[in-house]
This record gives structure tokens, sequence and C-alpha cells, in this order.
């Protein structure tokens, strides 16, 4: 309603900018026009008295022929002179009648340019017009969408600072959590640091007590010849002195000694990081050859079933496999923490489990590579 008022208006102001400017063009071809008129009728009344004087003139001509001569002679050059005049004035007129002719064609073909300006811009208006309530439609819709994300934005900071007090109390929560976790961690390493030191002190014991009673038996058994019952082993054909035998394998202490299940081959391996082969045979020793690779010394020997491959466990916290007939290094099994203490073949022998001083056990799977932590 407001922007049809405002139409209606700028319509009139228009309408009466535009009388004015025509009107007052014309007042002055009015004017002009109006004094042709009044010089036509001064020439038609001029004309009517050139007549009227020509026809009193040729009366009194007629009534007077002799004694009036120089008075008509007279009357006639004043007549001739007033034509003069008249005819100069209507030359005069027409001139200015053909000016004002062409000043009424310009004026109308101004007002009719001025009438298409209008219409273009009564045109243009209306589009404008149209413009003008499309864009305040879009202008409200703006605004209603504007309210309805503020009242949105108002929503989600709200939910927001819910959210960020809530993140704040389970971040302290959290914080005293993880405190008191690390205490207990804390605590907890320091017991079982405890615990394995205990335990390691009476490992250490029990290993000294068995290398004790280890040396003790064989300080008695060097006494004597040891004679082997074909019965009790695999390999009747064993029969040494194990004198000559142990005093004479390693550098260091022997730790560990195994027979093979497959073949007269015995291995020992000590302190000295070597493992040593040997071959019994008719109550003789004869070394076969060493295995090299361990970093410290080996702690536990163990053949496969078949006797083709020979475990290794080592102080250097690694186990490692010969194999047997070539006395190549076929795989290192590192991943424990302490020493290795123990490394034994399962009955598959694609798998190993083996014993650390780190109080885990591993089992190892040959055939992917692939260590799991069993503790």
């Amino acid at each position: 309603s407001g922007s049809g008022r405002r139409w209606k208006k700028n319509i009139a102001e228009q309408l009466r900018l535009r009388d004015r400017v025509q009107r007052q063009g014309f007042e002055d071809l009015i004017q002009a026009y109006n004094k042709l008129l009044e010089k036509s009728d001064l020439q038609t009344v001029l004309a009517e008295r050139f007549q009227g004087d020509k026809y009193d003139l040729h009366n009194r001509h007629d009534i007077s022929p002799g004694s009036d001569n120089m008075r008509n002679e007279s009357l006639a050059q004043e007549v001739s002179q007033m034509r003069i005049r008249h005819q100069e004035e209507l030359t005069e007129l027409h001139k200015k009648r053909g000016e004002l002719a062409q000043n009424v064609i310009d004026l109308n073909s101004q007002l009719q340019q001025k009438d298409r300006e209008i219409h273009a811009n009564e045109a243009k208006m209306l589009e404008y017009e149209k413009q003008i309530q499309q864009l305040q439609v879009e202008c409200q819709d703006l605004r209603n969408n504007l309210q309805d994300l503020g009242q949105a934005n108002q929503t989600l900071k709200d939910e927001y600072d819910a959210l960020q007090i809530t993140f704040n109390a389970l971040e302290e929560k959290l914080r005293k959590t993880s405190d008191e976790n690390r205490e207990l961690i804390t605590r907890w390493m320091a017991e079982k640091a405890q615990e394995a030191n205990r335990l390691n002190a009476e490992n250490d014991k029990d290993t000294w007590r068995r290398q004790a009673k280890l040396k003790k038996e064989l300080a008695e058994a060097a006494k004597e010849p040891l004679n082997i019952d074909p019965c009790c082993y695999r390999n009747p054909w064993v029969s040494v002195t194990l004198t000559f035998f142990f005093q004479d394998a390693h550098d260091g202490e022997v730790n560990s000694v195994k027979f093979s299940p497959a073949s007269r081959v015995v291995v020992t391996g000590g302190t000295d990081r070597k493992v040593k082969l040997w071959e019994v045979s008719l109550g003789k020793c004869e070394l076969k050859g060493s295995l090299t690779g361990s970093n410290a010394g080996i702690t536990s020997l163990e053949f496969d079933s078949t006797g083709a491959y020979l475990l290794a466990a080592s102080n250097d916290f690694a186990s490692r496999i010969w194999t047997v007939d070539d006395s190549r290094l076929r795989h290192t099994l590192t991943g424990h923490s302490g020493k290795v203490l123990s490394a034994k073949f399962l009955l598959d022998n694609a798998r190993i489990v083996s014993g650390s001083h780190d109080r885990t056990l591993k089992l190892w799977d040959l055939s992917r590579k692939i260590c799991k932590c069993l503790l």
C-alpha cells in the first residue's frame, strides 16, 4: 500500500512537471499566434478600408473630375504608400508566420520525444517497482532467516557452554585419575621391582646351588670311568669319560649339553659364547665344528624332533637357530628385555617358546616370523 501511494505520487509529480514545461513553451507560441491573428485581422481591416477609400475616391472622381485633380493625386499617393506599407507588414507577418510554424513543428517534435521518454520512464518505473517488491520480499525472507539463524546460534551457544562445562569437569576428573594412575603405577612398579629382585635373588641362589651340585657330581664322576648302559639311551654306542669331555670343551663354564635325537652328535654351550658340535664314536669325542653368532654366554640348548635344527638361548636377550648340517645361522629371535634362560621347540617344530629373566614367555612362529607375547 505504501509503495502504491509513492508510485502514484511520483506519477502525479511527473505529470505536473510535464504540464509546466509544455505549457511554458506553448504560451510563447500562443501569444505569437494571437499576434499573428491580430495582424491578419488588421490586414483584413486595412484591405477593407483600402477598398472603401478606393471606392470613395472613384466616387469623388466621378463627382468632381476637374476641380480636385490635385487632391486626388495626393490621395492616390497616400493610398500607394499605404499599400506599400501594408505589403511590407504583410510580408513581415508571413515571415513571422513561417517562423512560428517551424517553432510549432519543433515543439511538437520535442513534445513527442518527451512523451516517448515519459512512456519509457513509466515502463522502467513499473519494472523497478516490481524489482523493489521482489527485493522487499527477499529482504523479509532474509530477515526471517536471520532471526531463525540467530535463535539457532543462541541454542548452539548454550549447548556449547554446557558441553564446555562438562568437558572441563571431565578434564579435571581425567587429570585426577591420571595422577592417581601414575601414582598407582609407580607403587606397582616399585613393588614389582622388589618382587623381581627377590625372585632373581632366589633364582641366582638356586642356580648357584645347582652349579655347585653339578660340579660336585662331575668331580665324583671324574674319579672313575662312566659306562653308559645301551638300554638307557638311544645311542648305545656312547661310552666316554666325562673327564676328557668337559675339561677340553670350552674356555669357560659349560651351561648346557644336548644329545641329537637322530645322530651321534653332542652339542655343548658355555660362557665363551660358542656352541660346539662333537661326534661321539668308539669311545672318543671329536670336535665337528663350532656355531658362532651369539654375543653372550649360552644358557640353554635344544634340538628339534628331527635333529636338523639347533636352538640356543643366550644372555644377550635373544635366541638363535642353526642348521646342524652346514652350521649356518638361520634365525635370530629378539624381543626379550632380559637374558633368555630357556628356549624349547614345540611338537610341530614350527613354534618356539622362550623364557627370560624379564619374567615373560614369548611364543615364536617360525613359519611367519611373528612373535606373540603370552605373558
